[in-house]
Protein backbone atom coordinates (compact mmCIF):
# COMPACT_ATOMS: atom_id res chain seq x y z
CA UNK A 1 0.00 0.00 0.00
CA UNK A 2 0.86 3.41 -0.65
CA UNK A 3 1.20 5.77 2.35
CA UNK A 4 0.85 9.21 1.39
CA UNK A 5 0.59 13.05 2.86
CA UNK A 6 -1.98 14.61 1.26
CA UNK A 7 -2.64 18.47 1.76
CA UNK A 8 -0.35 17.75 5.17
CA UNK A 9 -2.21 14.20 6.04
CA UNK A 10 -0.86 11.31 6.44
CA UNK A 11 -3.20 8.24 5.58
CA UNK A 12 -2.11 4.98 7.54
CA UNK A 13 -0.87 1.83 6.05
CA UNK A 14 -4.29 0.19 5.48
CA UNK A 15 -5.22 2.85 2.70
CA UNK A 16 -3.70 3.43 -0.44
CA UNK A 17 -2.91 7.05 -0.03
CA UNK A 18 -1.68 7.74 -3.81
CA UNK A 19 -5.23 6.19 -5.54
CA UNK A 20 -7.25 8.77 -2.50
CA UNK A 21 -4.80 11.59 -4.02
CA UNK A 22 -5.66 10.73 -7.30
CA UNK A 23 -9.28 10.65 -6.75
CA UNK A 24 -10.56 12.83 -4.68
CA UNK A 25 -10.18 17.05 -5.18
CA UNK A 26 -9.50 17.97 -1.49
CA UNK A 27 -10.14 16.47 2.08
CA UNK A 28 -13.33 17.47 2.41
CA UNK A 29 -14.86 15.41 -0.37
CA UNK A 30 -12.91 12.50 0.43
CA UNK A 31 -14.30 12.87 4.11
CA UNK A 32 -17.88 12.87 3.03
CA UNK A 33 -16.77 9.87 0.37
CA UNK A 34 -16.02 7.78 4.21
CA UNK A 35 -18.89 9.01 5.72
CA UNK A 36 -21.35 7.45 2.97
CA UNK A 37 -19.58 4.69 2.40
CA UNK A 38 -19.45 3.81 6.05
CA UNK A 39 -22.80 3.92 6.53
CA UNK A 40 -23.25 1.61 3.75
CA UNK A 41 -20.47 -0.62 5.05
CA UNK A 42 -22.46 -1.15 8.72
CA UNK A 43 -26.30 -1.63 6.67
CA UNK A 44 -24.65 -4.04 4.89
CA UNK A 45 -22.78 -5.63 7.70
CA UNK A 46 -26.03 -5.72 9.94
CA UNK A 47 -27.88 -7.78 6.51
CA UNK A 48 -24.80 -10.72 6.23
CA UNK A 49 -25.70 -13.00 9.40
CA UNK A 50 -29.82 -13.46 7.55
CA UNK A 51 -28.30 -15.24 4.35
CA UNK A 52 -25.94 -17.01 6.69
CA UNK A 53 -28.65 -18.40 9.48
CA UNK A 54 -30.58 -19.35 6.14
CA UNK A 55 -27.25 -21.00 4.58
CA UNK A 56 -28.01 -18.90 1.33
CA UNK A 57 -24.75 -19.00 -0.39
CA UNK A 58 -25.75 -17.45 -3.42
CA UNK A 59 -27.08 -14.16 -1.01
CA UNK A 60 -24.26 -14.25 1.40
CA UNK A 61 -22.28 -14.44 -2.49
CA UNK A 62 -24.34 -10.92 -3.54
CA UNK A 63 -23.85 -8.93 -0.15
CA UNK A 64 -20.38 -9.69 -0.60
CA UNK A 65 -20.42 -8.77 -4.46
CA UNK A 66 -21.86 -5.26 -3.14
CA UNK A 67 -19.64 -4.12 -0.72
CA UNK A 68 -16.69 -5.55 -2.99
CA UNK A 69 -16.23 -1.45 -4.72
CA UNK A 70 -16.88 0.17 -1.55
CA UNK A 71 -13.58 -1.15 -0.19
CA UNK A 72 -11.98 0.47 -3.48
CA UNK A 73 -13.74 3.57 -2.60
CA UNK A 74 -11.78 4.14 -0.13
CA UNK A 75 -8.40 2.79 -1.15
CA UNK A 76 -8.63 -0.39 1.11
CA UNK A 77 -7.85 -2.55 -2.13
CA UNK A 78 -6.31 -5.74 0.42
CA UNK A 79 -9.61 -5.39 1.56
CA UNK A 80 -11.45 -5.38 -1.86
CA UNK A 81 -9.29 -8.08 -2.96
CA UNK A 82 -10.26 -10.70 0.15
CA UNK A 83 -13.99 -9.54 -0.18
CA UNK A 84 -13.33 -10.48 -4.37
CA UNK A 85 -11.54 -14.29 -3.20
CA UNK A 86 -14.50 -14.85 -0.76
CA UNK A 87 -16.98 -14.00 -3.85
CA UNK A 88 -14.83 -16.36 -5.65
CA UNK A 89 -15.42 -19.06 -3.30
CA UNK A 90 -19.03 -18.72 -2.82
CA UNK A 91 -19.18 -19.40 -6.71
CA UNK A 92 -16.98 -21.88 -7.16
CA UNK A 93 -17.92 -24.30 -4.04
CA UNK A 94 -20.82 -26.25 -4.15
CA UNK A 95 -21.95 -26.64 -0.53
CA UNK A 96 -22.95 -24.06 1.43
CA UNK A 97 -20.49 -26.32 4.71
CA UNK A 98 -17.48 -25.27 2.14
CA UNK A 99 -17.61 -21.55 2.86
CA UNK A 100 -18.59 -21.31 6.30
CA UNK A 101 -15.04 -21.52 7.72
CA UNK A 102 -13.93 -18.56 5.04
CA UNK A 103 -17.28 -16.30 6.01
CA UNK A 104 -16.24 -16.09 9.61
CA UNK A 105 -12.79 -14.98 8.75
CA UNK A 106 -14.30 -12.44 5.84
CA UNK A 107 -16.59 -11.18 8.30
CA UNK A 108 -14.23 -10.70 11.18
CA UNK A 109 -11.87 -8.77 8.34
CA UNK A 110 -14.75 -6.51 6.93
CA UNK A 111 -15.45 -5.53 10.50
CA UNK A 112 -12.05 -5.10 11.52
CA UNK A 113 -11.62 -3.12 8.04
CA UNK A 114 -14.68 -1.05 8.95
CA UNK A 115 -13.32 -0.60 12.26
CA UNK A 116 -9.93 0.86 10.69
CA UNK A 117 -11.94 3.03 8.19
CA UNK A 118 -14.04 4.38 11.01
CA UNK A 119 -10.87 5.97 12.99
CA UNK A 120 -9.23 7.23 9.60
CA UNK A 121 -12.39 9.12 8.95
CA UNK A 122 -12.24 10.44 12.50
CA UNK A 123 -8.77 11.01 12.15
CA UNK A 124 -9.68 13.16 9.09
CA UNK A 125 -12.38 14.84 10.31
CA UNK A 126 -9.93 16.30 13.44
CA UNK A 127 -7.51 17.11 10.54
CA UNK A 128 -9.74 18.84 8.61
Amino acid sequence: MNTLTYNGFQFKEDFDGQFLADMYEDLNQLDETFTVIIAQLKEELLMMDKPFEAKDKDGIRKIFHKIKPLWGYVGMNKMQEDTQLFENSCTQKEKFEDIEVEYFVIRKKSADALQCLTEESNRLKLFI
